[in-house]
């Protein structure tokens, strides 16, 4: 009797065990896809009121003796853009202002242009010539 007794309490706990587990969770939902990467923002262009023509005075510098190439004392420069030309030099116009070129024959230039004036200066070896530009 005593294995019978131990063959239901047995058989009883199994199945009370298996109805007191709780059901099993339900299924995950799918992430969202994620969403797109926005197209990076075109570089900000120069401001518009910065275009046109500018003249004005160019003076030459040189360091050492160096012996640098004659230039007129005047100069004109054309602002387009995000872009200038100054003496068949092309060069870039930042929106704060700043320009800067890769000069002729291996120089650069760099200034600023702000409140209709074009200052930069060109550098080559040792021979420099600065810009002082006014709008037109």
């Amino acid at each position: 009797m005593r294995t019978k007794l131990a063959m239901f309490l047995v058989l009883a706990g199994g199945v009370a065990g298996c109805a007191s587990s709780p059901p099993p969770p339900p299924p995950m939902a799918m992430a969202p896809e994620p969403a797109p990467m926005p197209a990076p923002a075109p570089a900000p262009m120069a401001s518009a009121s910065m275009a046109g023509a500018y003249t004005g005075t160019v003076e030459a510098g040189a360091d050492n003796g160096a012996r640098c190439r004659k230039m007129g004392s005047s100069a004109t420069a054309r602002v387009r853009g995000n872009g200038f030309t100054l003496g068949g030099m092309r060069g870039k116009v930042a929106p704060d202002g700043t320009v800067s070129s890769a000069a002729r024959r291996g120089g650069s230039m760099t200034g600023t242009l702000t409140n209709g004036t074009l200052d930069a200066t060109e550098t080559m070896g040792n021979c420099s010539y600065h810009y002082v530009l006014n709008k037109a």
